[in-house]
């Protein structure tokens, strides 16, 4: 939030984050399945209330930046709508908001397998922070476990 870089693997509680609070979404209960066409909002702060690292075998690359696990939630605007999308659900074409507050187009998408060490920050109160000068949202493992086994039938 003052402007400083710090690698996501470094946050700690208490870290204040730069984030968007988007108008007319309560963070906590809304945002899975939310879309709109009419996106508002403002720039705000919010804390790191937790950090968790995690390794994985697999992520994806967005415009050879921001590396993500393949369920986490991005905000991208597909056409005319706006939603929060689970990063294996974004294509090149669409647009992801940036922390200059422009959508900027998805260039390119690289699914890399390798390990790699990814954190996974909680944040509050709007519940997303930018990594890489994206907008992302935090994890919710039990809606994104409910979205796998509905795919799976």
């Amino acid at each position: 939030a003052t402007g400083e870089n710090k690698n996501v693997e470094d946050l700690v509680a208490g870290d204040l984050v730069r984030a968007y609070d988007i108008e007319g979404l309560n963070q906590d209960s809304d945002w899975y399945g939310w879309s709109t066409l009419l996106f508002n909002g403002e720039p705000t702060v919010a804390e790191v209330k937790s950090n968790t690292l995690s390794t994985y075998s697999r992520y994806y690359l967005f415009n050879n930046t921001l590396k993500v696990t393949n369920e986490h939630p991005m905000l991208v605007k597909k056409g005319d709508t706006v939603s929060w999308e689970g990063s294996r659900d974004i294509n090149v074409g669409d647009k992801i908001f940036n922390s200059s507050y422009e959508w900027i187009n998805v260039d390119s998408i690289e699914e890399i397998y390798e390990d790699i060490q990814v954190a996974d920050p909680n944040v509050e109160e709007v519940d997303n922070f930018f990594a890489e000068g994206i907008l992302v949202h935090n994890n919710d493992p039990e809606e994104l476990a409910k979205e796998d086994q509905q795919n799976a039938l």
